[in-house]
């Protein structure tokens, strides 16, 4: 049978010590292996400067001991308010869709990004960021802000419907055109008597505003020239040569739409002071919408920096003509005579709206009117019980102050009963109507005196202080605290 019998295990030298050895190191091993996992495993939900707060305050293991409260969180970064960072969300309602948008306030226009604001309207804005309520005007929708929600296209509120669409009308574009055509013509702006051909001709700023052809020709290679036409010895009459003479053309369909004041149209920009086109300054004027086609010739062009330089320097001639037709200058909050280190606050609401959004509505046949009459339809979107345009107290508020600066004005005027009005080159007149000036007028009365003129005719040409209310009563408060000062 063959021999099982087990044969004892052969034992090396040291072999006892070397198991030894190898089960210290392998203990030692799995511990630094426990320690090091873990730290892998625990420190990062541990908080910045090594406690344990953030596990004992967020629900996962109960809440920190008594005597180690957990540090109080960091405070949140602040909100960006650059004009090019993202500083808001605003609740923005369209249909059957309501929406939070990001949006940017930017001197008081809201503004969001072209391509949320085509996402919502299903239209296709170019650019980065939009002003809302131009924007939305200059497509022909209607903006209306509620209780923190800005609903678009004219719905209502309450169901944050929008507004049917216009009524098909079955007109061809030809007769479109025509309808227009018919309502300009009754508006001021088509208007071709005395004073349309007689400062369309003059070689100062007056010729673009007043003649078609000016303005569409004007900073191109051939611009409007009124040679061959003099004025006559009667005030209103010309002598024109009819073989070298061009007549100013009246403001038609391509005074706008067309040649340099399409381009103003489309770009959004009042070209820069030196083009002859308003005193916004030496640089180009974004305004980002078709406003600045109005901007463009309804401005003060006066320079009221270089004013206020003149007026507190002291002149040795007069140069104190008022502007007329400048509504612009209360509009855009640029064209009174303001005092250094004042804040003059802006009525962004109004500003937005723009003289599209209140001058240009959508008819019933779907087309936008050219009477440029206001509709007061636009003002009850937001002063939802105004029956007319005289909404609130404003107008006679702003009487009341213009009142008082009238007084304050010809109290500093030795002589004077009344403020110098349009191409008036005088800041007031005596009883006999005639100009009263000296050197030694106090700055103050000069600067109310025009800060008065602006105002006054915005009462005057039935706007009631609309345009900018917030900016005019600055200006005629800081007018009246600078004047009463002197007594």
């Amino acid at each position: 049978m063959p021999n099982t019998r087990k044969m004892p295990a052969t034992k090396f030298p040291g072999e006892g010590l070397f198991m030894k050895r190898k089960l210290l190191v392998l203990t030692l091993t799995m511990l630094f292996v426990v320690i090091f996992a873990g730290s892998a495993m625990a420190f990062p939900s541990m908080s910045t400067d090594g406690t344990c707060a953030s596990c004992h305050t967020d629900g996962r293991t109960g809440d920190a001991p008594a005597e180690e409260p957990a540090e109080k969180p960091a405070a949140p970064a602040p909100a960006k308010t650059s004009s090019d960072g993202i500083n808001q969300t605003v609740k923005f309602a369209y249909g059957d869709k309501t929406v939070e948008l990001e949006a940017v306030n930017k001197s008081g226009h809201l503004n969001v990004k072209a391509a949320d604001l085509n996402s919502l309207l299903g239209t296709n804005v170019s650019g980065d960021l939009v002003p809302v309520r131009s924007k939305a005007t200059d497509l022909g929708f209607k903006v209306h802000f509620e209780n923190g929600t800005v609903y678009l296209s004219g719905a209502a509120p309450a169901t944050a419907k929008p507004a049917p669409a216009p009524a098909a009308s079955g007109m061809s574009a030809f007769d479109v055109v025509g309808e227009i055509t018919e309502e300009w013509l009754e508006a001021g702006h088509a208007n071709v008597s005395r004073p349309l051909s007689y400062a369309g001709i003059r070689g100062s700023r007056c010729a673009p505003c007043h003649s078609g052809n000016s303005l569409e020709r004007i900073g191109t290679a051939d611009p409007y020239t009124a040679e061959g036409i003099e004025s006559g010895e009667a005030h209103g009459t010309f002598i024109v040569n009819g073989n070298e003479a061009e007549l100013p053309s009246p403001i038609g369909c391509a005074t706008c739409h067309a040649s340099t004041g399409g381009e103003i149209l489309e770009s959004g920009v009042v070209p820069a002071a030196e083009l002859g086109l308003g005193a916004f300054g030496e640089k180009d004027f974004n305004v980002g919408n078709s406003n600045a086609l109005c901007f463009t010739c309804h401005n003060a062009r006066r320079d009221v920096d270089h004013m206020y330089e003149l007026y507190t320097e002291g002149m040795e001639e007069n140069d104190t003509e008022y502007p007329h037709h400048g509504w612009s200058s209360l509009a855009t909050g640029q064209g009174g005579i303001e005092y250094p280190g004042v804040s003059y606050p802006q009525s962004g609401t109004h500003a937005e709206l723009g003289c599209v959004g209140c001058h240009m509505d959508e008819t019933e046949d779907g087309y936008v009117s050219h009477t440029f009459e206001p509709n007061v339809a636009t003002c009850q979107s937001c002063h939802t019980t105004a029956a007319d345009f005289e909404i609130g107290t404003l107008k006679a508020e702003l009487e009341e102050k213009l009142a008082t600066l009238e007084e304050l004005v010809l109290a500093n005027i030795p002589g004077a009963v009344e403020i110098g009005a349009s191409h008036g080159s005088t800041p007031a007149f005596d009883a006999d109507g005639e100009a009263v000036y000296s050197a030694d007028i106090p700055a103050e009365a000069l600067i109310g005196a025009y800060n008065w003129a602006i105002i006054s005719q915005e009462l005057e040409d039935g706007a009631g202080g609309a345009h900018n209310p917030k900016y005019a009563e600055a200006l005629l408060d800081e007018s009246i605290k600078k004047l009463e000062a002197l007594k």
